[in-house]
């Protein structure tokens, strides 16, 4: 999926959400927590295929759900567009890996909607803390005591929260917003033991992991000193086929502030989008407000859809992006490039003339010998070709023991 910049997103009380899953709320935000989301998960299935770490990605502990792999971050607070998780779950091909799951039944838009707001929002393991809350969590592990001197750094207000005494010599930021593993406050509190200086430390005891956790949930949704009300609520965003004829996308909003209009954009790839409509905004805060756009013309397979809003003020953000299988009558497969180095990424763009889920595509060298062989979706895959010599190869879609779907023919250098 092409990465984008998320448009702010709030999970509200409304009719879109399944509001007794969200336990957290402050004074501006109703948010999802770790455990929610788990729940989430286990309700569809996930369990099935991702119940240990030792089945690869797991969420059975909030550290297992953030593991990283060679295709990236499966989550990645702030960003659920570069967030690994939501590019699998959200229907359509993926940039690495496959999606999830590789069955018919796809998750629910609700839920994933919620998915990528507790995402948003931090993907916090507990509730998201104020600075007050923060300045308390610090006081309650004495650090005052060696944290109030002048010219040294302190905690006393926001501002200084942030600001690094002239006398230091680390070069680390104290504090990243959506980065806690860069900043250099959660490094001393966690008792990492490559940083520089020295731990920050209660009694020579470290914090309790739930202090360190909730100082971690700060930072990763912003750091900010209070809880930030959104310019724009989003409840519901889902998309449906058709009978193979038409596409109807359905999004809801809460509230909008400023809004001037919305741009429908449709993708055959989800990575070069083209406008295909509009939709005026109503721009009312604190009303539910129900739109709706029907493509007429759309392609076969995948076809990938958000939204552009624009601001009175011409700010343009971007929904997060739904998939929509249409079957064709006709299967067909490109593969891209046809002429390739060894270890090298090759594209495979496959449609099925079926409501086919998965495929295998062999790899055969000129007297029709098997070299490789690897699952597809339909959709865009990316697979590594291995070390193999030189020469033509041929790519198929074996349908049965005699019949081959051929494409034509690979140049591997």
């Amino acid at each position: 999926m092409k990465r984008l910049i998320l448009i702010w997103l709030c999970i509200l009380f409304f009719g879109g959400f399944d509001s007794k899953g969200q336990s957290c709320e402050s004074t501006n935000l109703v948010h999802y927590q770790y455990n929610d989301i788990k729940n989430i998960l286990e309700k569809n299935s996930c369990l099935n295929c991702h119940h240990g770490i030792n089945n690869g990605w797991s969420f059975d502990t909030y550290r297992n759900m953030f593991s990283s792999g060679k295709c990236g971050s499966v989550i990645k607070p702030g960003s659920p567009a570069t967030s690994i998780l939501v590019d699998r779950l959200n229907g359509g091909a993926v940039d690495c890996g496959n999606p999830i799951p590789l069955a018919a039944h796809t998750i629910p838009s609700k839920d994933l909607l919620a998915i990528e707001t507790w995402i948003l929002v931090g993907a916090p393991e507990f509730c998201i803390p104020e600075y007050e809350e923060v300045k308390n969590i610090f006081n309650s592990n004495q650090c005052q005591d060696c944290h109030n001197k002048n010219g040294e750094w302190s905690y006393n207000t926001y501002n200084s929260l942030f600001f690094k005494p002239g006398n230091s010599v680390c070069s680390d930021p104290l504090v990243v917003p959506f980065e806690h593993n860069n900043s250099f406050l959660y490094k001393k509190i966690s008792g990492q033991s490559d940083i520089c200086g020295q731990k920050m430390l209660v009694g020579n005891v470290p914090m309790t992991y739930e202090d360190v956790a909730r100082v971690r949930d700060w930072i990763n949704s912003g750091a900010f000193q209070a809880s930030r009300a959104l310019p724009v609520v989003l409840t519901d965003f889902s998309a449906y086929n058709e009978e193979d004829k038409k596409v109807v996308l359905y999004w809801q909003t809460s509230s909008e502030y400023n809004t001037a209009f919305f741009e429908i954009e449709n993708s055959g790839d989800g990575i070069q989008f083209n406008t295909i409509g509009k939709k005026q905004a109503s721009s009312n805060p604190n009303v539910l407000t129900n739109y709706e756009f029907t493509d007429l013309t759309p392609g076969f397979g995948n076809q990938y859809y958000r939204w552009k809003m624009t601001d009175h003020d011409g700010l343009v953000s971007y929904s997060s992006t739904r998939a929509v299988r249409l079957k064709s009558n006709v299967e067909t497969l490109k593969i891209y490039p046809s002429s390739l180095q060894s270890n090298n990424p090759l594209f495979i763009e496959w449609i099925a003339s079926d409501n086919s889920e998965i495929a295998k595509i062999q790899i055969l060298d000129i007297i029709g010998r098997l070299v490789f062989t690897t699952i597809i979706n339909p959709g865009i895959n990316q697979t590594t070709i291995p070390a193999l010599s030189p020469g033509l190869y041929y790519a198929v879609i074996p349908h049965d023991i005699e019949n081959y779907f051929v494409k034509k023919m690979i140049m591997i250098h």
